[in-house]
């Protein structure tokens, strides 16, 4: 009987307009900050993404999280990351989950791969990248070239490429 009325005030005391509102703050707040420090801060992972360039020009990188599904797309923006670096790119301080890797360089074949990273773990990459070259076909005028120098020509082109 003591324990009923012992649970009834303490339920009159949780009631009052004020001690809900401090106790709908306290829990606004303490959810998003232990979500916060559970997936950023107690078991962040790191990305190092090594370029091997024969330029050096800078490069972007960007990392793109797979954590959700088309259900809740922002939470994919919230975890993408991007840099612009020379040579060696370092991310830090990632939650673990699958990334796609975007790599772009003017002059050069944009990279894309997938990256699984695990919780603490530190992982490195590296990628090469290789120059974009366009190949355009030469339309030869009759008068300019004699057939040697045709032939000559095209033997060239072909110990180039």
């Amino acid at each position: 009987m003591k324990l009923l009325i012992f649970f009834q005030n303490i339920f009159k005391f949780l009631a009052r307009p004020r001690v809900l509102a401090v106790i709908v703050l306290v829990f606004l707040l303490v959810v998003p900050v232990t979500l916060y420090y559970l997936f950023m801060m107690k078991k962040t992972s790191g990305l190092i993404v090594l370029l091997s360039s024969e330029r050096s020009q800078e490069t972007t990188v960007s990392i793109r999280s797979q954590l959700t599904k088309s259900w809740l797309p922002l939470l994919d923006r919230a975890f993408s990351y991007e840099k612009k670096c020379i040579g060696k790119c370092v991310f830090d301080t990632l939650p673990p989950a699958e990334y796609s890797v975007h790599i772009e360089q003017g002059g050069s074949r944009p990279i894309q791969d997938m990256i699984s990273i695990e919780a603490g773990e530190k992982k490195e990459i590296s990628y090469s990248l290789v120059p974009h070259i366009r190949l355009q076909e030469a339309i030869w005028k009759s008068n300019s070239l004699s057939p040697d120098e045709k032939i000559l020509l095209q033997k060239k082109v072909i110990e180039v490429f």
